[in-house]
């Protein structure tokens, strides 16, 4: 689970009481979409509360263009709100890709900056040593599968963005399909991601 509640306090306090911390920071939304300013607005009162006035959030919301602008060429922002649909395809060795310190520059792929500049802590460099070390296999079973794991334990520790959360996926299939595997599997062991990977053994009974 990536709800800690304990390790965000913990974190918040850090940051407060560092060198760099700001007594206010932007927080970009798209202007279309009033659930989303919505949530920006949720995300404020929970951050000022937790820390205890010592910090202002400010909501933003600017044109979707203006909002990918800043965020993705420019990376001149503080916070942003943004929707990335279908993240299972980063990971691990995508992660890595848009967390790489060599494309932190205007346009990059890094629009974070994450560990590009600035200071690092403990669990950031343990996210990039791991995030370097699953690029060197091909084993997928035997090493890429266990690197995933320790991935996902160092992101949670580093946490160099916030995912607010993850949309379900949904499937229609007709009990007629069969997937033409081993066992003839059912339809209802599909991933919904890599959905038609195997339709070329596919047959309709």
């Amino acid at each position: 689970p990536l709800f800690h509640p304990d390790l965000a306090a913990t974190k918040l306090r850090q940051y407060l009481a560092g060198p760099s911390a700001a007594a206010t920071l932007t927080l970009l939304v798209p202007n279309d979409d009033p659930a989303a300013v919505s949530a920006c607005e949720r995300v404020k009162g929970m951050v000022e509360a937790a820390a205890g006035r010592k910090l202002t959030l400010a909501v933003t919301p600017v044109p979707p263009r203006e909002l990918w602008r800043r965020v993705e060429e420019a990376h001149d922002y503080d916070l942003a709100y943004r929707p990335f649909d279908y993240p299972d395809d980063w990971f691990p060795l995508h992660l890595g890709a848009v967390l790489d310190p060599a494309a932190a520059g205007p346009g990059g792929r890094n629009h974070l900056g994450y560990l590009a500049s600035g200071p690092t802590t403990d669990a950031d460099e343990r996210l990039r040593a791991v995030l370097q070390e699953v690029r060197r296999h091909r084993d997928f079973a035997g090493k890429v599968v266990p690197l995933a794991h320790d991935v996902h334990r160092r992101f949670a520790e580093a946490v160099p963005f916030v995912p607010l959360w993850q949309l379900d996926r949904h499937t229609v299939f007709s009990t007629a399909v069969k997937l033409g595997l081993d066992g003839d599997t059912s339809p209802r062991t599909l991933d919904p991601t890599p959905l038609f990977a195997g339709a070329g053994r596919w047959r309709v009974e």
